[in-house]
């Protein structure tokens, strides 16, 4: 009778362990089954394309070239940039120093008649547009920025510190530019209807021609009405 009942319980063990295999199985296959529609689904999902042909990369694996090679071509433009600007600066400080290379050597006749460095320049106050013109070099070669000021009528000084204040340029930059002048001639002066005066200045002793500069009367005084 022991016998039956430990034989009956051992077959009922065994199938229990066929039953929760089977039943494993049947779980492991229904999620291979699942794995395989979904990767048919994303199959179907993709472009169909030829089995020779190499997989298209995604969308995120072509910008990422793409935009590699945008910034390469702006580096190298602004490399180009560079190169251009250095040369400009280049020629500009060469112009720079042989106009003040002429303009101080009087005994070379690098200076026509007339001719006033800026280095020379005295305060000459504003009773003539002349002396003006010579106060706004000695204001400039001394960067005074408050007695150079004074040189301009209030519109063009009110402009002029518009600009400072917006950062056109600073005063610094201004002074650092007047600097390249060496000098200035008055080749003739034009009265105006108005009763202003247009002055043509030579700045480089090298060249006959000149630049205009308008000065005006304010307050009894001359001032230069540029900016």
């Amino acid at each position: 009778m022991n016998t039956r009942v430990l034989l009956g319980s051992s077959l009922c063990v065994v199938c229990l362990l066929l039953l929760w295999n089977v039943v494993e199985q049947k779980g492991e296959l229904a999620r291979l089954h699942a794995g395989l529609v979904n990767h048919a689904d994303q199959a179907r999902s993709r472009p169909t394309v030829s089995s020779a042909a190499p997989p298209v990369p995604s969308a995120a694996e072509v910008a990422v070239p793409v935009k590699v090679l945008r910034l390469r071509g702006q580096v190298g433009m602004l490399r180009v940039r560079l190169r251009e600007l250095a040369a400009v600066r280049a020629e500009n400080e060469r112009l720079r120093a042989q106009v003040a290379a002429t303009a101080t050597n009087p005994a070379a006749g690098g200076l026509p008649a007339g001719y006033l460095l800026r280095s020379q320049a005295k305060w000459s106050g504003f009773s003539t547009p002349e002396n003006t013109l010579q106060t706004f070099l000695w204001a400039a070669q001394h960067r005074d920025l408050t007695n150079l000021l004074q040189v301009f009528t209030p519109e063009a000084a009110g402009r002029f510190q518009n600009q400072i204040q917006q950062g056109v340029h600073s005063a610094s930059e201004f002074f650092d530019d007047v600097s390249g002048v060496p000098g200035v001639r008055i080749l003739d002066r034009q009265p105006q209807p108005d009763g202003s005066v247009v002055l043509n200045v030579q700045i480089d002793p090298r060249r006959p021609d000149g630049i205009e500069i308008s000065a005006r009367l304010v307050n009894g005084e001359w001032k230069l009405d540029t900016f």
